[in-house]
């Protein structure tokens, strides 16, 4: 989607939840791993679209989302390219 890119660069996982509740997406973000709380971005669950589709999180595969979930602890260095 236009004007919500992933961001690229370095970043570490602030905190995580089972089943997020996004107030202003309206919608439930399971197994989310967050990386810039302050804009609400997180690794997590989600429909994979041929393109763009997210408001700058990153969409992963129910199974990968548990995964990672389950590998990655508070303080995790990521990096986005």
């Amino acid at each position: 989607m236009r004007g919500f890119t992933t961001p690229a660069g370095s970043f570490r996982i602030a905190n995580k939840q089972r089943q997020s509740w996004s107030h202003e997406y309206k919608v439930w973000l399971r197994w989310a791993s967050y990386f810039d709380t302050r804009r609400g971005l997180a690794i997590h669950a989600g429909e994979i679209r041929p393109g763009p589709a997210s408001h700058g999180c990153v969409r992963v595969p129910a199974v990968f989302a548990r995964q990672l979930y389950d590998a990655m602890a508070p303080g995790t260095a990521i990096v986005i390219r």
